[in-house]
């Protein structure tokens, strides 16, 4: 009769050390294989350009033709135009707010960016008609108005619409406040 191994004895050509090394040698590749998987959706959700997808990625396109040697990437940033004008400070404003008893004050500085030393001209010379215009626009705005982020920046936004009316042209790049305290 032939003997039986019982199952808790191994093959001859395993040692009870190989096995763990195979388990310990897949576990390893295993986690590298999730690693590199986190670390490829990261890089596509956080870093890659907008647009870009995973067949851009690996060489293909999404419209299914063959890749250019000129890939989309390289000149992507190439039509963007940074404008970068001459600023002017304006002299603080402290104006009354919009508020029922009175009591609620405003005081801003701010810087306004232009487009050319042309516009700087023009803006110097229509300061007063600016200014007066800028303390109309403040005085009509509540404590609740100008608080929040949000209505910061619908601010900026208004104040170079009307610079720009004053001006007579799109000649205001960005306002940029320098001091501002609501009280």
């Amino acid at each position: 009769m032939a003997k039986k191994t019982p199952a808790s004895e191994t093959p001859e050509n395993e040692t009870p050390k190989s096995g763990f090394r195979k388990r310990k040698i897949l576990l390893i590749v295993l986690v590298l294989l999730l690693l590199g998987g986190g670390a490829f959706a990261g890089y596509m959700l956080f870093m890659a350009p907008p647009g870009t997808s995973m067949l851009s990625f690996i060489g293909g396109s999404n419209d299914g033709s063959a890749p250019t040697a000129e890939s989309p990437r390289s000149g992507e940033y190439e039509n963007i135009k940074i404008e970068k004008g001459q600023t002017i400070s304006m002299t603080p404003f402290l104006v009354n707010l919009a508020d029922p008893l009175g009591r609620r004050y405003i005081k801003m500085s701010m810087d306004v960016e232009l487009r050319t030393s042309g516009d700087v001209k023009a803006f110097q010379d229509s300061m007063p008609r600016a200014r007066d215009s800028i303390l109309i626009l403040l005085s009509s705005k509540t404590m609740d108005d100008v608080s929040s982020v949000e209505g910061k920046i619908l601010l900026k936004n208004e104040i170079i619409n009307r610079i720009n009316q004053i001006l007579g042209g799109p000649k205001v790049i960005q306002v940029y406040f320098t001091d501002m305290v609501i009280q």
